[in-house]
């Protein structure tokens, strides 16, 4: 294959990428083997123009593409030579990341690193460190078990690390019974992740530390260590349940997250001010400060007073609409979560959930209830009934409000039952809560990438 050297380099790469292990610690080929379907038919064939299989057995292609293999032509010999060559190329590589020999990030796949890390956990003393279902993970890729739980996101990545790692791995937390959440990566984390990991107790471990991602787990999953009173890079602050309107005084309310109550007990605490009143944000930085009056001057006062509720009920807003945008997309990924793993596993009734009552648009309907949604998929899944893949990927949120999100999506399908169904699209999807529930209320298909039908 010598005139095709450097496209089989680059498909060793991303072939050896989709090699898995499941949670029994066996390993999943179905995506190589797809990828080597992929090679043949979308890079060799065409460059050769090849217009179907039975053009290709032939000893005259054959001829034109190796001469020096021609005597010894089989039918599957080009797909038995890239499948041999990947056992090679990825026997070689599990070895190098179980070792820790391998220590190039920019050479490992998103699974790779992974296994780099779960090795490097074990070599720690940690024997119970395994990677989750690749389908439907709920934003985990990584379950540590020591006495506590440990759930772990892995970022193998050239860009920086965004907001969405925390959002998903805060809810994955929650999903499995975590006791803490981590987000790992080779890379660094935006001020904004970084921000919002501090409110949300997520830990981040980047390019700085990754290396010692074996000493940092056992540390943390020891109760004996004081690594978990450690902050920042090292585990955000713990912030306080409520926060002080002034310096000196008793704090008038607490914020919930929701910020469900809110009073302010003015003649019980104002006379106990400090002569300079610093009003303070939940950050601990002076927006404002209020001179204390003289008894003989009460009409500034009652305005400072007044000025003070205004900002105070000002800021609760803020923080109650901020956090309601920040439940409102982790509520939408857990969602989007189910939608695809109720359709890889064929679960007719969970995948139906995930719609609201009525659909508006429901794809080239412009208004449909849940029963014709549940009739569509039910013909879907009857016709296909074997889901390879249906993956979701470029995912862009366009509106979040604590109500209604509206976002984009590339989703990537096969299915296999009496016949082959495969495509990739973009679509658009609209949801809201609903009994608690994030659901879909608009379905959208924008731009048809590919489609195969066999």
């Amino acid at each position: 294959m010598g005139k095709y050297g450097q496209l089989i380099t680059t498909f060793l790469a991303v072939a050896n990428g989709k090699i898995y292990q499941d949670e029994y610690g066996d390993e999943i080929w179905d995506g190589a083997k797809r990828e080597i379907e992929r090679l043949i038919d979308g890079k060799v064939f065409k460059a050769e123009n090849i217009r179907d299989r039975g053009e290709f057995y032939s000893f005259e292609f054959l001829s034109r593409c190796e001469p020096n293999l021609a005597g010894e032509y089989s039918d599957c010999w080009l797909y038995d030579e890239l499948y041999d060559r990947l056992k090679a190329y990825h026997k070689k590589r599990r070895e190098a990341v179980a070792s820790g020999s391998e220590t190039d990030f920019s050479k490992m796949s998103g699974i790779e690193f992974e296994e780099w890390m779960i090795a490097a956990i074990k070599r720690a003393g940690i024997p119970d460190a395994r990677p989750t279902v690749r389908t439907g993970d709920q934003g985990a890729d990584i379950i540590v078990r020591h006495g506590r739980t440990l759930i772990i996101q892995a970022k193998c990545y050239r860009d920086v690390v965004g907001n969405g790692a925390i959002q998903e791995v805060h809810a994955a937390k929650t999903h499995y019974g975590g006791d803490e959440a981590w987000v790992v990566t080779n890379s660094r984390f935006t001020r904004a992740a970084r921000q919002l990991a501090t409110s949300t107790s997520v830990r981040l471990i980047d390019a700085s530390s990754v290396r010692d991602i074996g000493v940092l787990v056992a540390e943390a999953l020891n109760p004996a260590s004081k690594f978990a009173a450690t902050t920042a890079e090292s585990g955000p602050t713990d912030r306080p349940a409520s926060y002080p309107l002034a310096v000196g005084a008793a704090a008038p309310t607490s914020l919930s997250p929701r910020g469900t109550a809110a009073s302010l007990p003015v003649s019980s605490t104002f006379a106990t001010l400090p002569p300079a009143l610093p009003l303070t944000s939940p950050d601990g930085s002076a927006i404002l400060t209020v001179r204390r009056q003289s008894s003989r001057s009460k009409g500034p006062l009652i305005i400072s007073v007044a000025l003070l509720f205004a900002i105070f009920l000002t800021g609760l807003y803020l923080y109650n609409r901020h956090r309601g945008k920040v439940d409102a997309e982790l509520g939408a990924r857990k969602a989007l979560a189910l939608w695809t793993s109720t359709m890889v596993s064929n679960d007719l009734s969970g995948q139906v959930d995930c719609y609201g009552p009525t659909v508006e648009p429901f794809f080239q309907h412009p208004r449909v209830t849940v029963q014709v949604v549940a009739d569509e998929k039910a013909k879907l899944m009857k016709t296909y009934s074997v889901v390879t893949k249906y993956a979701i990927s470029n995912i862009k949120f366009e509106k979040i409000e604590p109500d209604f999100v509206q976002l984009s999506l590339d989703k990537t399908w096969e299915a296999k039952g009496s016949r082959r169904f495969a495509g990739s699209e973009r679509e658009v999807l609209k949801l809201r809560p609903i009994d608690g529930k994030w659901r879909i209320v608009a379905e959208t298909e924008m731009k048809i990438y590919w489609v195969q039908t066999k």
